[in-house]
């Protein structure tokens, strides 16, 4: 072997353990290019977390060295578990905790968890929505424990529905639901909803009116939301009250003062200007009387007075006849034949009725069979016939205790009451009049006249509160309690106000008179009123007691 052999595997050699021992400057054993790297501890949780209580949370583990721990800082708020990289993480109760994720190097990292919401249930809604039948409207909800739910307390009236954080409330009907708000801890929020009429707040009141002192008016409230209010702002001048949609309003002293009237919502607000006068003034009144027959096509003007001045009129038949004002003085206008109601107001709201009746003209001569001049005895009847002029025929007494008369088409019946003189007068649809004198001798004629008078009253008492009345059926019998028809019956109060009474009516066939009633009037004590009714020679009297404050 030569030596330039050895000299050439020796330097092989060293060659070989230089590379060994890693080219020079390097470390022994692993080159310096192939180094293991480990990614950072990571989960796909965010850094702050809010679950529901008893929700459950996945997510997953990545990096740092496995196998992972868990934990939580607050077991009474929220629980964590591993399995391999995943992360499960369960809301408990309400509050704040921290859920630690620590790999087997001991690297963590943390999750800042909150169940439930620190921040209060709400929503954007009004404190009451109001709402206009089959409308809608939507409001957002927040806070709280999200996994909201919606019910209404009336679906009759507003239903409700959710969209994620969006509420829906759908109006209905008129009137009041409450939609109450649920998050997933059970916390509630409602939100009242009125559900209005699509018709505005109105009253019968006249914005502007006048009242006497210590007398009152009533009227009637509507539309808007019910559940009305009123206000007056100086009750020293004008009190008013409601009782559901009726409108009292009560003059107190002399002056003028407004008075509120709201809905339930306050949406919609009337004012009325009420101004108090002094003593009750003179009442309404007119020159017509309260039975009136023209002829068709005729034109006939009566004076109007009284009252508050500003005075209107109007038929409740236009067909039949028209009314008109100017000033102080009314027209009337016949168009056809028929019967209509002319009803005459003051600014007041004060009102007169006239029943009027519109005839046909009849060119014949107004005539009644019936003498100038007649005597009866007392309780005896006679008829008599009627024609020409214009029917219908109409026939009044100068004094119904003595002689009174009534029309049954084209015959008048005449009838003697008690001893005395009376005159009666036919007249016919223009005016024209037959006069006769009627002397009743005082001789009774038996059967004729009531032997005695029964009073029943609808109350054994009258409440002295305003609008309250007591009815009564007078009936005049004769010997053997027979009911005597056309029997004038006169009647009197010892105070209060009695209706119907004047002028004083006549029993009907049946012998009865069912139109008489009898309120507690502007003196609202407690008392005693005695109502006596008198036919003929005999009375009835019966007492009704007023009670109530």
């Amino acid at each position: 072997m030569s030596m330039s052999f050895v000299k050439y595997v020796l330097s092989l050699v060293f060659i070989m353990a230089i590379a060994a021992c890693g080219g020079g400057g390097g470390s022994a054993g692993t080159s310096s290019g192939s180094a293991v790297v480990v990614a950072p501890l990571i989960t796909t949780a965010p850094a702050a977390l809010t679950v529901a209580v008893g929700a459950v949370q996945d997510y997953r583990i990545s990096g740092g060295k496995a196998p992972y721990q868990v934990s939580s800082s607050n077991v009474q708020v929220s629980v964590a578990s591993v399995s391999d990289t995943n992360l499960k993480i369960t809301g408990i109760a309400t509050g704040s905790s921290n859920v630690v994720v620590t790999d087997s190097a001991g690297v963590t990292t943390a999750v800042a968890v909150t169940v439930g919401n620190l921040s209060e249930l709400f929503s954007n809604a009004p404190s009451t929505v109001n709402l206009s039948p089959s409308t809608n409207a939507s409001f957002t909800v927040g806070g709280g424990v999200p996994g909201y739910s919606v019910s209404t307390t009336d679906a009759r009236i507003a239903s409700a529905s959710l969209s994620g954080t969006t509420i829906f409330i759908n109006a209905i009907a008129v009137g009041n639901a409450t939609i109450t708000v649920r998050d997933a801890s059970g916390k509630t929020k409602d939100i009242p909803v009125v559900v209005g009429s699509l018709i505005a707040l109105y009253t019968t009141a006249p914005s502007s009116f006048t009242i006497a002192k210590d007398s009152q008016r009533n009227f009637t409230v509507s539309g808007g939301v019910p559940g009305y209010s009123v206000e007056s702002v100086d009750t020293r001048i004008v009190v008013a009250t409601l009782t559901g949609a009726s409108l009292n309003i009560r003059g107190v002293a002399v002056g003028s003062a407004n008075v509120l009237i709201r809905d339930t919502v306050n949406s919609q607000l009337l004012t009325l200007n009420v101004t108090v006068g002094g003593d009750s003034p003179l009442g309404l009144f007119t020159s017509a009387p309260g039975s009136l027959i023209v002829v068709k096509d005729s034109q006939t003007t009566y004076s109007v007075g009284g009252g508050v001045a500003g005075y209107s009129v109007e038929s409740s038949d236009r067909r039949i006849a028209t009314a008109s004002v100017s000033g102080s003085s009314i027209v009337i206008n016949a168009i056809a034949l028929g019967a209509t109601t002319i009803t005459i107001r003051d600014a007041a709201g004060t009102s007169l009725n006239i029943a009027l009746t519109v005839g046909s003209s009849n060119p014949g001569a107004f005539f009644t069979s019936a003498p100038s001049a007649l005597s009866l005895s007392t309780g005896t009847s006679l008829s008599y016939s009627i024609s020409g002029g214009a029917q219908p025929y109409s026939v009044v007494s100068s004094d119904a205790r003595v002689v009174v008369g009534n029309i049954s088409g084209a015959t008048v019946i005449i009838t003697a009451l008690k001893a005395g003189t009376a005159a009666l007068q036919i007249a016919d649809a223009t005016g024209k009049t037959l006069p006769i004198v009627v002397t009743a001798d005082g001789t009774s004629a038996g059967a004729g006249g009531p032997a005695g008078i029964e009073v029943l009253s609808s109350s054994s008492s009258l409440t002295s509160a305003v609008g309250s009345k007591v009815t009564f059926v007078v009936t005049a019998k004769d010997a053997v309690n027979t009911g005597i028809p056309n029997q004038i019956v006169t009647f009197t109060a010892s105070s209060g106000t009695l209706t119907g009474a004047n002028p004083s009516p006549s029993t009907d066939v049946n012998g009865s008179i069912t139109t008489i009633s009898l309120s507690p009037g502007a003196d609202l004590s407690n008392r005693t009123i005695t109502v006596t009714a008198t036919a003929g020679s005999v009375s009835k009297s019966i007492n009704i007691p007023v009670v109530g404050t």
